[in-house]
């Protein structure tokens, strides 16, 4: 995009500098899939992960996460099956 005189504006309705947040950007929420299995059955290294999205919860059309910064992004990973394991076990 160049930059064009203003004089060849005139007459055109300008775009709006402000959002109104009830547009699709500003309905952006936090969307977290399911989790993986747990990579370990017990133990202290066992962890599991899932995908998580900015999208728009109507459209799934997805955002940049920065547009979903107003609230706290779920964790992406956990740890899992913290139990101690039996003999034999991992």
């Amino acid at each position: 995009g160049a930059k064009a005189p203003h004089r060849l504006c005139a007459g055109l309705q300008r775009p709006s500098a402000v959002r109104n947040c009830s547009s699709e950007a500003c309905a952006l929420q936090w969307r977290a899939g399911p989790w993986t299995q747990c990579t370990a059955t017990c133990g202290r290294h066992g962890f599991q992960s899932r995908h998580v999205a900015c999208v728009h919860p109507r459209t799934g059309r997805g955002g940049r996460d920065h547009q979903c910064a107003r609230k706290p992004r779920p964790p992406s990973w956990q740890r899992c099956n913290l139990a101690p394991c039996g003999k034999g076990e991992v």
